[in-house]
């Protein structure tokens, strides 16, 4: 009864045969193309993430080698990314360097300095100086201090901050000097700016410690305002003795004649 039928099961296993080698030719290319895909993707990623450069709040970054046009239409050799903003590196054409863009604390000591009058004064400044925010001035401060040490920069604020300070002294005298510390250091920063915006720094700080002289004008001019102040509070007490004797007198005197009546 079923040997009628046993040419079709061998025709059966036949095309078995046949289709099954196809069907795992595609199942592995399917396989082989889904791990490509993942692979170029995973290489992707780890190449953009070579490439991509992130600028901490505190620093800038200077992609130089490819010409750059900035909002002004001005053509430059580098761009600079900063303030947590990222951007990819061409690779092969451009070169990162890193600026670090946090305080820089500059100690001015100035002696001998003149005031107006002829009177030589030793002032004590300390400062805070960073390269400057502007897009306009960074570039000044790129081209100047790029790949130098902190303490170049510190050097080079020192001395502008120095020169700015001999020149506003020249101007005031040692009175106005010593008594409106505030006025002089507002002068000094308002001298010093555009020397340092030249330099592509910026002035956070600034505060005088001290003023003194080695002649003892400053000296000689307390001495009278001190023994002023001294007699005044003299003057004070004295008045307020009196008074309080006097208030004492006149109770004694109200109490006896309280006592006779």
């Amino acid at each position: 009864m079923q040997q009628p039928y046993a040419p079709y099961q061998d025709q059966a296993a036949e095309v078995a045969t046949q289709v099954d080698p196809g069907g795992i030719h595609v199942v592995w290319l399917v396989v082989f193309g889904a791990l490509a895909i993942a692979v170029g993707t995973l290489l992707l990623i780890a190449i953009a993430r070579r490439l991509l450069y992130i600028a901490r709040p505190n620093e800038a970054l200077i992609f130089s080698g490819k010409r750059h046009t900035t909002a002004e239409g001005v053509e430059m050799g580098y761009r600079v990314v900063r303030q947590g903003r990222r951007a990819f590196k061409f690779p092969v054409i451009e070169r990162l360097d890193r600026m670090d863009m946090t305080l820089i604390p500059v100690d001015v000591v100035v002696q001998n300095a003149y005031s107006r009058g002829n009177i030589p004064l030793m002032i004590h400044t300390i400062a805070n100086v960073k390269i400057h925010n502007d897009e306009a001035l960074i570039g000044n401060a790129i081209e100047r201090f790029l790949g130098k040490p902190v303490g170049e920069i510190q050097l080079v604020a020192q001395q502008t901050l120095e020169g700015a300070l001999r020149e506003v002294l020249a101007q005031l005298t040692p009175e106005e000097v010593n008594e409106d510390r505030l006025k002089f250091a507002q002068s000094l920063i308002d001298t010093a700016e555009g020397d340092l915006d030249k330099l592509g720094l910026q002035l956070d700080t600034l505060k005088i410690q001290s003023v003194s002289d080695d002649t003892g004008y400053l000296d000689s001019i307390g001495r009278p305002v001190i023994a002023q102040a001294l007699r005044n509070a003299e003057n004070a007490e004295n008045q307020a003795m009196q008074e309080i004797a006097q208030a004492q007198a006149g109770a004694t005197q109200r109490s006896e004649v309280g006592k006779a009546e």
